[in-house]
């Protein structure tokens, strides 16, 4: 029987899915939430549908099923893993939220004295315009407060 170096032998390695080494503090303090534009049904244990923008996506797995209705802009990542402890391995919520992250769907959230005055500036309809056009919400609206 081949070792597991004669498997592997010739199979590129994605160094992207690499497991790293413990995720750094900073990232464990951030707050993300969806974009505004983005409607996001939990539909059963293994699926999480998105709806909006120019497609809408089906996202299938478990911890994204978890994830999803956590991600609402009032939880740090840290207790975000915390409250999903007993359900899912923190790498399993980690990669969840990352990717998430990475494909454009969630964005950091604002500090909450921050979001009362964008919700007073700029209104979710325009807040999700903004962000289905590829633009943080927030940047526009102090665009628009500078704006004489």
């Amino acid at each position: 029987m081949p070792g597991a170096a004669g498997i592997l032998a010739g199979t590129p390695i994605d160094k992207s899915l690499a497991p790293r080494a413990a995720p750094e503090p900073s990232m464990m303090h951030r707050v993300l939430r969806f974009k505004h534009h983005l409607s996001v049904r939990v539909l059963d244990r293994e699926r999480v549908f998105l709806l909006g923008g120019s497609d809408p996506h089906l996202l299938r797995g478990r911890a994204y099923a978890l994830v999803a209705p956590l991600l609402d802009g009032t939880r740090t990542i840290a207790q975000i893993l915390a409250l999903l402890a007993d359900q899912a391995s923190p790498p399993e919520t980690l990669f969840a939220v990352m990717t998430l992250e990475q494909r454009g769907y969630a964005v950091e959230a604002l500090a909450p004295s921050v979001d009362r005055s964008l919700d007073r500036s700029l209104d979710p309809a325009a807040a999700a315009f903004w962000e289905a056009q590829g633009f943080a919400a927030a940047r526009v609206a102090e665009r628009l407060a500078a704006t004489p």
